[in-house]
């Protein structure tokens, strides 16, 4: 059904929420192209340049449909989710070590109505997307943890960016560091909870 909904059309920013809803995992990987796997890099994403530039840059994305990584997926995510105004966007970023080596990660998380997911693209599809059905952040927050957990990685730091907004013309740039979360403080899954609950209020007021 969803695929039928797509398959000739252009991809619009309901389609993506469709795709969460429904746990749409394969197809919201053909609709997100494939990672790049080739060691080159197609896009020059500059994460603090205007908004409107790297907006331009997700049309080019559509346009050349080449492998993309997860700062184009965020990028990406961001223009197709741009006419849904009742849905807040904010970028996740994560440091995390494996076997000496230090790896970063970004996905793009949305909430609307109490529930939250997220939109992105890895080597690892528990890394990525999450389906839209998370009643607070704090538990896909922790659904992240488990993930990288899972995956050998020992997560270090979690960065939530502020709330972006859907103007794709405006000049203003992302914040991609409003709270930084260091793992090595977090004790308990209530002291989780509680920086990010006052997280969520903080953004309220923005």
């Amino acid at each position: 059904m969803l695929l039928s909904l797509l398959e000739g059309r252009p991809i619009r920013g309901y389609h993506i929420l469709m795709l969460l809803s429904y746990n749409q995992v394969p197809l919201y990987r053909q609709v997100f192209h494939q990672y790049n796997y080739t060691g080159m890099q197609f896009f020059d994403v500059k994460r603090y340049k205007p908004l409107s530039r790297l907006m331009d840059m997700a049309k080019d994305m559509i346009k050349e449909s080449l492998p993309i990584k997860c700062l184009e997926a965020v990028i990406l995510s961001l223009y197709l989710t741009s006419p849904l105004t009742s849905l807040q966007r904010f970028t996740i970023r994560f440091k995390s070590n494996h076997e000496g080596r230090c790896y970063r990660h970004v996905v793009l998380g949305v909430h609307q109505g109490g529930i939250y997911g997220s939109l992105g693209l890895s080597r690892r599809l528990s890394l990525m997307y999450k389906p839209f059905h998370y009643k607070s952040l704090t538990d896909l927050i922790k659904d992240f943890i488990a993930s990288y957990s899972e995956c050998k990685h020992e997560l270090q730091y979690i960065k939530l960016g502020s709330p972006v907004i859907h103007d794709t013309r405006s000049c203003e740039q992302i914040q991609w560091k409003f709270l930084v979360i260091s793992l090595k403080d977090i004790d308990s899954p209530a002291s989780l909870k509680r920086v990010l609950d006052r997280y969520c209020r903080a953004i309220r007021t923005l």
